[in-house]
């Protein structure tokens, strides 16, 4: 099993590709300081870091939304690929 992932993410117009070693219990703190990169790059922190809260007025919430299935997304993909 290939312990690198590599994935595409396809944000507005532009495509990032990241190839990072996938999570295990000796590299946490490299992986850690790389994903938040990739999530402060997405604008994606303060939905993860929970700084922005979920809305409940309808336009707030739908964006809100989005960046939450987007955040998850990048979670997602570091995790299992």
């Amino acid at each position: 099993m290939d312990s690198n992932i590599s994935f595409t993410n396809k944000t507005t117009s532009m495509t990032r590709k990241y190839t990072m070693e996938k999570l295990n219990d000796k590299n946490y703190r490299m992986w850690k300081l790389r994903m938040s990169v990739i999530l402060e790059r997405a604008q994606l922190m303060d939905i993860v870091d929970g700084i922005i809260p979920q809305s409940t007025t309808i336009p707030k919430l739908i964006e809100w939304k989005n960046k939450d299935l987007h955040a998850c997304m990048e979670l997602d993909n570091a995790f299992n690929r």
